[in-house]
């Protein structure tokens, strides 16, 4: 998927610009905790899981409100906030976008949604870890732990924040990743 959307920024870069808005928006808005910055995995599917019907096309295109970021995700795990990779995904398509285009005036409407991606990374480490690895990912079944995958990528997703605080000038969060 991230082969696609780095050939799609490169070459389509404003149908980018408008995914990381749609994900800026409905990721988690909780005032305070934990959940804040939370980008869901799936924003297709029905109003119900009740109502899920993997033989009708219809019903299964639903497309989620603009704002809605409580809705349940996958049938099989609803509401994955126990997942952190697409957070990682909005960070990653935010910083192809920077390189790709040096759209400083864009970048600076979506940094304080990757601020709280990347703190909400920060909730799945373990004190003095630096690492995810309370994070499941969608590698993963329910049941099992692979710290491999989201630390890797957990990792790399800082380094972008950092790069992207460094080009704002923002020194403090730079430092911070």
């Amino acid at each position: 998927i991230e082969h696609a959307a780095l050939w799609y920024v490169f070459n389509w870069p404003q149908n980018q610009w408008r995914e990381l808005q749609f994900w800026a928006r409905s990721s988690h808005k909780a005032d305070e905790g934990e959940l804040l910055g939370q980008i869901h995995h799936d924003f297709n599917g029905t109003t119900s899981l009740s109502t899920w019907n993997y033989a009708n096309d219809d019903l299964n295109h639903f497309f989620f409100p603009w704002d809605n970021s409580t809705h349940a995700d996958y049938s099989y795990q609803p509401n994955t906030t126990e997942w952190m990779d697409l957070n990682c995904m909005f960070i990653f398509k935010a910083y192809e976008l920077m390189l790709a285009t040096g759209n400083k005036d864009s970048l600076k409407v979506y940094w304080p949604n990757i601020k709280n991606s990347a703190n909400r990374i920060i909730v799945f480490c373990t004190p003095g870890t630096k690492l995810p690895t309370t994070s499941l990912s969608s590698y993963d079944s329910k049941d099992a732990q692979n710290y491999t995958y989201p630390s890797a990528v957990s990792l790399t997703a800082w380094y972008a924040v950092a790069e992207m605080a460094k080009w704002l000038e923002e020194p403090e969060t730079e430092k911070k990743y």
